[in-house]
C-alpha cells in the first residue's frame, strides 16, 4: 500500500511499528516546511495504523485444525476488534446478507471471491480466468482471493453492529479526491475530510482539550518526573491533525521552558541521568528540537537571554552552529542574534526576518541615506572597502575622463556616466537588507568561534561590529560627494539654467537646443572661472616682492589673461587657458625665490 511504502515498512507491521516509522520520518518532515508533505505523512500514518488494527489474514489451509486454531485466535481478539474472516470455499450461500453463528457463537462470515485490490501489491494483476475455469494453487488447495478494502470494512461494521452507512475508510492515494482522482469532489484537496484512524474515537477538539490540561500539570515539577505519563501523552498527540499538534508542540515547549527557568531560580540543575532529562530526550525524539534549535527558539518567541530549554536541547544535539544557510543560500540566523546585532534600531528588520527566511527572498527597500550618500552607508554598515573603492573608481573617473568636458561627444558619454551612477545608487538603496543580513551572516560565523554562547559576550561581538568608523567614512563620502556629486551639480543643473542667449552665442543655432551643447557650455563658463580664480590666487604670491617690475608683470599677465580668456569661446578657449596659468606659476616662483631668474645675456 501507499502508506507503508511512504513510511518504509511492510504491509504486516503492527501498530507499534508505524508509530516508530512514522516518528522517524516526522524528523525530515516539519509541517512548517513543507506541509503538504506532512499532510501527507499523516494521511499515511493514520491508514497503516488502521490496517494493522484491521487488516485481513489470510489463513493457511495445510488442514482443518489451522481454520479452527484461525477461528480461535479471531475469538480470543480484544473486545471491540472484529474476529478474523474464515475464507472457505466459495459456496452458493457466500453471498447471505444474514450470517449464521457457528457452534462456538462467533459469528463467521463467509467473504465473497472479488477481485484483488491492485493497492494490496506492486505486482501486476493477473489476467481474470474464464468464467467457470477453477482457480487452483500448485499444490492443489482452492485459492480465494482476498477482499477489496472497501469490503473489508463493511464487513467489519457489520460484525460490529454498525451503522451500514458508517463513513467508508481512508481513500488511497489514487483515489483521494484532488491527488489524481476522486473528481466527485472537484479534485480540491483542501476541502477533504481528514481521516481518523478510529471512527468511533473523540473529536480532535476534545483530544487536545485533554491533552493541553494534561500539559498543564506535567510540566509541574512532580510531573517532570513522571515518565510514563509524558510517554502516553505524546502517544495519544500522534492522532492529532496538524493544527492541533502544532498548537500543542507549542504548549510543551513554553510549559517545559517555564519550568526549567522556575528550576534555575531555585539553584536545580538538569542532571544527565535524571528523570527531567528523560522526559526532555522524550519529548525530543517526538519533536526533533535538538536537530533543530532555531525552530524551537522560533516557537518560543524572542527574548533577551537565551530560553532554558533552547539551552538544554542544545546540550542534547550540540550547539546549533552548522548549517548557517538553506539550500538555497538563504542565511539562517537565530533571533538572538537578530536582536543583538540590530537592537533598537533595526526592529523592522528584526520583525520582517521571519518573512524573507520562509520565502527565502529579500523584499525591495528604501533607505535615503544610502541613495544620497552611498559611500557614508557602506563604510558605516561594514562595507568600508566597497566605499573606498567605488569613491576611487568615480572620482578618478571624472578627474581623467570628464575633466574637461571640451567636446559634445564628452558630454554625452557624461550623461550616460551619471545615469549609470543614478541607477547603482536605486540599487543600493533597495537592497541595504540584503546586505545588512550578508553582513551579520558573516559576523555570525565569526561570532561562532569567539563567543558561541547566548550570552552577553556574543551580544557585544555582534553589536559592537554593526558601524564602522565615523572618521574614514566622512573622509570618503566627503571626497566622492565634492568630486562626483557636486561637480554633477554644477554642471548638470547649470546647463539646465543656462540663459538661451548664452548658448546661442557660443554653439551654432540649429544645437543650441541639445542638452549636450548646453552642457558642453556650461562646462566651459565654469572652467573659465575657476581658471581665472586660480590665476589671481597665483599671482597674489607675488605682493609685497620689493621689486616693482615684479608686481608690473603680474599686473600685465592678469590683466591679459583676463581679456583673452573672457574673448574666447568654446571652440577656442581650450588652447588658450594652458599658457596664461604656466606664465603665473613662473612669475610666482621667480617672486618667491622658488626658482632663480634668468641671467641677463652678455653684450
Amino acid at each position: 500500500m501507499w502508506s507503508h511504502d511512504l513510511l518504509g515498512i511492510p504491509e504486516s507491521a503492527d501498530e507499534r511499528t508505524v508509530k516508530r516509522a512514522y516518528a522517524a520520518k516526522l524528523k525530515t518532515t516539519r509541517p512548517e516546511d513543507d506541509p503538504d508533505a506532512f499532510q501527507r505523512l499523516v494521511q499515511a500514518r493514520d491508514q497503516a495504523i488502521w490496517w494493522a488494527r484491521n487488516r485481513w489474514v489470510p489463513p493457511e489451509h495445510d488442514d482443518d485444525e489451522d481454520d479452527e486454531d484461525t477461528l480461535a485466535a479471531g475469538e480470543a481478539r480484544e473486545p471491540g476488534t472484529a474476529p478474523l474472516p474464515r475464507s472457505d470455499p466459495p459456496s452458493s450461500e457466500a453471498g447471505d446478507a444474514n450470517p449464521e453463528p457457528d457452534s462456538s457463537g462467533s459469528v463467521v462470515v463467509r467473504l465473497d471471491p472479488v477481485e484483488p485490490s491492485p493497492l494490496r501489491s506492486a505486482e501486476p494483476v493477473p489476467p481474470s480466468p474464464e468464467p467457470g475455469a477453477d482457480e487452483q494453487h500448485p499444490d492443489g488447495v482452492p485459492y480465494v482471493p482476498p477482499p477489496t478494502l472497501d469490503a473489508l470494512f463493511q464487513q467489519i461494521v457489520s460484525r460490529r453492529g454498525g451503522d451500514p452507512e458508517a463513513p467508508e475508510p481512508p481513500a488511497s492515494d489514487l483515489d483521494r479526491p484532488g491527488r489524481g482522482g476522486g473528481a466527485a469532489t472537484g479534485g480540491n484537496e483542501d476541502e477533504a475530510e481528514p481521516f481518523l484512524s478510529d471512527p468511533t474515537g473523540p473529536r480532535p477538539e476534545d483530544l487536545f482539550a485533554d491533552l493541553r490540561d494534561r500539559v498543564a500539570g506535567l510540566c509541574r515539577p512532580a510531573g517532570l518526573a513522571d515518565i510514563a505519563g509524558w510517554e502516553t501523552l505524546l502517544e495519544e498527540a500522534e492522532a492529532l491533525d496538524i493544527g492541533h499538534r502544532l498548537a500543542l508542540e507549542t504548549r510543551i515547549a513554553l510549559g517545559l521552558d517555564q519550568a526549567l527557568a522556575d528550576a534555575e531560580r531555585l539553584g536545580r540543575t538538569l542532571e544527565p541521568g535524571g528523570p527531567t532529562a528523560s522526559v526532555l530526550a522524550a519529548v525530543d525524539a517526538i519533536f526533533g528540537w535538538s536537530e533543530d534549535v532555531r525552530r524551537l527558539a522560533r516557537i518560543l518567541g524572542r527574548t533577551p537571554e537565551a530560553h532554558p530549554l533552547v539551552l538544554a536541547m542544545e546540550a542534547r544535539g550540540g550547539p546549533a552552529i552548522a548549517p548557517r544557510q538553506t539550500e538555497s543560500g538563504f542565511p539562517l540566523i537565530e533571533p538572538f542574534d537578530l536582536e543583538a546585532y540590530f537592537g533598537t534600531t533595526g526592529a523592522s528588520v528584526v520583525t520582517a526576518y521571519d518573512r524573507w527566511r520562509l520565502s527565502e527572498r529579500y523584499p525591495l527597500a528604501w533607505s535615503w541615506s544610502a541613495l544620497l550618500f552611498p559611500c557614508w552607508w557602506l563604510a558605516r554598515h561594514g562595507y568600508g572597502w566597497a566605499a573606498a573603492v567605488a569613491a576611487a573608481g568615480f572620482v578618478t573617473t571624472v578627474a581623467v575622463v570628464f575633466e574637461p568636458i571640451a567636446t559634445a561627444s564628452q558630454a554625452r558619454d557624461y550623461v550616460l556616466f551619471l545615469l549609470g551612477l543614478v541607477a547603482l545608487r536605486i540599487g543600493l538603496a533597495t537592497q541595504t537588507n540584503r546586505l545588512e543580513i550578508l553582513r551579520l551572516a558573516r559576523l555570525v560565523a565569526r561570532a561562532d568561534q569567539e563567543a558561541p554562547g547566548r550570552n552577553d559576550r556574543r551580544r557585544t561581538v555582534l553589536a559592537g561590529r554593526r558601524f564602522g568608523g565615523r572618521f574614514p567614512a566622512f573622509v570618503v563620502s566627503a571626497i566622492f560627494f565634492v568630486m562626483v556629486d557636486l561637480y554633477a551639480l554644477t554642471v548638470v543643473g547649470g546647463a539646465l539654467g543656462l540663459d538661451d542667449a548664452v548658448v546661442a552665442a557660443q554653439v551654432p543655432p540649429a544645437r543650441a537646443g541639445s542638452l549636450f551643447e548646453r552642457i558642453r557650455v556650461q562646462a566651459f563658463l565654469e572652467h573659465r572661472t575657476r581658471t581665472l580664480t586660480r590665476i589671481d590666487t597665483i599671482l597674489d604670491r607675488t605682493r609685497g616682492h620689493p621689486v616693482p617690475a615684479t608686481a608690473v608683470r603680474a599686473g600685465l599677465i592678469r590683466d591679459e589673461a583676463r581679456r583673452a580668456l573672457g574673448a574666447a569661446t568654446v571652440q577656442t578657449y581650450w588652447s588658450l587657458w594652458r599658457p596664461y596659468v604656466d606664465k603665473a606659476e613662473s612669475l610666482a616662483k621667480e617672486a618667491t625665490g622658488e626658482t632663480a631668474p634668468p641671467k641677463p645675456r652678455d653684450s
